[in-house]
């Protein structure tokens, strides 16, 4: 007899929280890692090299170097839900902190027809943390 108005609440307090994890703004980018470039609003052709600088706040000293995490690159669209979310690499730390920068080749892929107006950005992510480059967009020659 009880049973029913017992199974609304808990179905309402599951639908609840459901809203509540999907309406939670996501967590902000670290300061552990920054991309340098490209530059706000570039235009890149498909096949262009396209060059991201990076810097580890501390050098080091950073966490991300001393622990050698992994970290990977994304390319994606600057919109929640993008159609477009490739996995580029992973490079380790070190290797990352070595080289100074991230290359990565434009390709015909990247370029999503219907969200071809929204500028992409390379995300590089990590266990507890991410950092995200400037808004640039690729373009068929």
């Amino acid at each position: 007899m009880h049973s029913r108005p017992l199974f609304a609440i808990v179905l309402l307090a599951i639908f609840g929280f459901l809203i509540q994890v999907q309406a939670s703004p996501p967590p902000p980018a670290s300061d552990l890692l920054k991309l340098n470039g490209p530059k706000e609003g570039a235009v890149y052709h498909v096949d262009d090299r396209i060059h991201i600088k990076v810097e580890f706040k501390g050098g080091k000293n950073n966490e991300l170097y001393k622990s050698n995490t992994k970290i990977k690159f994304i390319i994606q669209k600057r919109i929640p839900m993008p159609d477009l979310n490739v996995v580029i690499t992973t490079i380790k730390a070190r290797d990352l902190y070595k080289a100074g920068e991230f290359v990565f080749e434009a390709k015909d892929k990247y370029v999503i027809e219907p969200q071809k107006t929204v500028a992409d950005r390379i995300r590089a992510s990590w266990d507890g943390g991410y950092s995200d480059s400037n808004g640039f967009h690729i373009e068929k020659k």
